[in-house]
């Protein structure tokens, strides 16, 4: 089905929160509240059968020292990835860490920075990837539950 967009998103000392997911690369969403975690940007959508994320952030170590990416599944946050990244490049990580094509159904996305100096962190794009809609998904178990 392909990459798609959050439709929402909020967080704690974060301004311009929609441009995390407004199609355009060349502005950001940002954080500026000094030394330490930034507080978390949450960006949400429908419910979806998801097997990756996609972010791109500016990360200049210098700057920073570690980067999170969780996700929502299951009535819980999970941490998909902590560490550094490709600064201002598109990042790709599997909702099931180190399980290339394993999907869950997933309704948000939060990021946050660790940030060294006082910087801003900076959120320019996030995608989900959507495998499959929900709902043919429940219809196929449907089917094969009837057929067993």
């Amino acid at each position: 089905m392909g990459w798609m967009s959050p439709t929402g998103g909020s967080g704690t000392n974060w301004t311009n929160v929609q441009r995390a997911y407004d199609e355009n690369e060349s502005n950001f969403a940002d954080s500026n509240t000094g030394v330490g975690w930034t507080g978390w940007i949450e960006l949400t959508v429908s419910p979806l059968l998801c097997d990756m994320i996609r972010f791109k952030v500016s990360f200049i170590p210098t700057y920073y020292s570690s980067f999170e990416a969780e996700v929502y599944y299951e009535d819980g946050y999970h941490t998909i990835y902590q560490g550094g990244v490709i600064n201002a490049a598109w990042v790709s990580k599997d909702v099931i860490p180190g399980s290339p094509g394993q999907t869950k159904v997933v309704s948000k996305m939060r990021l946050r920075f660790l940030r060294s100096v006082p910087t801003s962190g900076k959120v320019y794009e996030v995608d989900f990837n959507q495998v499959q809609s929900v709902i043919l998904n429940i219809m196929k178990h449907y089917r094969n539950m009837r057929t067993e």
